[in-house]
């Protein structure tokens, strides 16, 4: 006994039936393309940024968008809503890796750099020394060796000194380091100032 199978049906112009898009595909199609634009357009704030650790992060958005893409293209042609399916999966990868790489980039944006500070003064003792940055102000009466750290997410920092009152003719000496680079060494008599302004 044979079961009779289904004759497909011509179209009215004579044409077979064409085949049906899988949504999946046509999903995962629009995910890769917008997921590719988007990879794209954070290329500009990491070369700002210019962070070798984010180069693997960025391969994965691109490789996860083609792949979604590629897929997408195939199911389209027929092939199956399992290739549909695992499109729409890589285009939702590459779209959320591009979305954790837009949020990594806008707090790096919103929170300040903040600079390492080192200032250093060298005199005689009971010296006054006063330490300046952006944030802060402190006058202390140093040893013969002063020294002061500090984060600024400002531009700037000074050290002045001044001896004491019958030590007006040794020598005095200061240093500003900026994220560990000597950027000012100043010598003087009785009292000097260093001052660094990045700008």
């Amino acid at each position: 006994m044979t079961v009779d199978q289904p004759v497909p049906v011509p179209a009215a112009d004579g044409l077979p039936p064409a085949r049906r898009t899988p949504a999946a595909a046509i999903v995962g199609r629009v995910l890769a393309i917008v997921a590719l634009v988007a990879t794209a357009a954070l290329a500009v704030p990491y070369y700002a940024t210019q962070s070798l650790a984010i180069v693997p992060v960025f391969l994965l958005a691109l490789a996860g968008a083609i792949v979604g893409l590629v897929l997408s293209v195939r199911a389209s042609g027929g092939t199956g809503r399992r290739l549909a399916a695992w499109s729409l999966v890589a285009a939702l990868v590459a779209l959320v890796i591009d979305i954790a790489l837009l949020v990594v980039f806008l707090v790096g944006i919103a929170v300040p750099d903040l600079a390492r500070v080192e200032m250093k003064a060298q005199g005689p003792l009971n010296m006054s020394v006063t330490y300046t940055t952006s944030e802060s102000s402190d006058t202390v009466t140093s040893p013969a060796d002063g020294e002061a750290s500090a984060r600024t997410a400002g531009s700037s920092a000074e050290v002045e000194i001044a001896a004491p009152a019958g030590s007006e003719t040794e020598k005095v000496s200061c240093q500003i380091f900026w994220n560990g680079e000597k950027v000012v060494d100043e010598t003087g008599t009785g009292s000097v100032t260093c001052r660094y302004d990045r700008r």
